[in-house]
């Protein structure tokens, strides 16, 4: 398996168009899933991150903005390789604020390789700050 190959596999697993609402103080626990094949290796991180992405505005990039890292170790897999899923757990800190944010996840340390990025998952977290309530409407009136 080509490092190109290990790179396309990493994924989020979140479904474009789906929206999480957390709070402060609330965790969002992020799995990303990638296709494994080589040696046994030590020592890799796995980050996911929650901020904006610059697409579309003249810049390219990500501002991240709340994230979190967990060291792993990769045991040998043969050919043909194997799909592997790993997790963290992101808490929602007063680092950021009302809005709708992006998601992505990255596998790095990754010994003469370079780092493995997912494709960002666009406007998936939506952080509320304040109560909030919508929708009120008249459901029923009786005489009593």
């Amino acid at each position: 398996m080509t490092t190109r190959e290990i790179r396309l596999g990493l994924d989020v697993g979140a479904v474009p168009g789906e929206v999480l609402d957390v709070f402060q103080g609330d965790t969002v626990r992020v799995t990303g899933t990638y296709h494994y094949q080589g040696p046994a290796v030590s020592g890799i991180k796995f980050k996911a991150v929650i901020g904006t992405r610059h697409l579309g505005t003249g810049e390219f990039g990500f501002d991240s903005i709340i994230e979190k890292e967990r060291s792993f170790n990769q045991p040998v897999q043969a050919a043909p390789g194997q799909d592997f899923n790993i997790s963290v757990d992101i808490p929602v800190t007063t680092a950021i604020s009302d809005g709708v944010y992006d998601l992505y996840c990255r596998i790095t340390n990754i010994p003469g390789e370079p780092e493995v990025l997912s494709l960002d998952v666009a406007d998936t977290i939506r952080v509320v700050v304040a109560a909030e309530f919508r929708n009120l409407r008249v459901v029923s009136f009786d005489k009593i």
